[in-house]
């Protein structure tokens, strides 16, 4: 009986280490994410009006000059066409760029000169699971 338990703790305790691993490296990673996005917001909020910012939802095309994605403005939720010259961002990263004003309303075209600031893939999702760790975690300290 003995050899059956400590055969069991020799298996699972490995198991439930690399697990606590996985738990602890994501987590810094989330945090590091989310510093990348609420830098971006802070820049943002800086430049009071004279940029907007652009979450990639996928991309549809990569061309060697740039790449053509699906964007949704952060501001209005609303989707557009972008060309991104002579970048290839990946889905899931914020762009910080030059505000729209009265371009074209069908594809947006963003010019290397039009990127002010970028937070990586990830970095949006990550602060929300931040956020909603944060309001999950109990208030009384325990």
């Amino acid at each position: 009986m003995f050899t059956e338990i400590a055969g069991l703790l020799l298996c699972c305790v490995p198991v439930a280490g690399v697990v606590l691993l996985v738990v602890f490296v994501r987590r810094r990673r989330d945090q590091r994410l989310a510093g990348e996005w609420q830098r971006l917001l802070d820049v943002h909020a800086r430049l009071a009006g004279e940029a907007a910012i652009a979450l990639v939802d996928h991309v549809d095309q990569h061309a060697e000059g740039g790449a053509k994605a699906v964007i949704r403005w952060h501001a209005t939720d609303r989707q557009q066409d972008a060309w991104f010259e002579g970048r290839h961002p990946p889905p899931g990263s914020a762009w910080l760029v030059r505000s729209p004003g009265e371009r074209n309303p069908g594809t947006f075209a963003i010019h290397p000169g039009d990127v002010i600031d970028f937070a990586p893939a990830g970095a949006v999702a990550a602060a929300r699971r931040q956020r909603r760790r944060a309001a999950e975690k109990p208030r009384d300290g325990r």
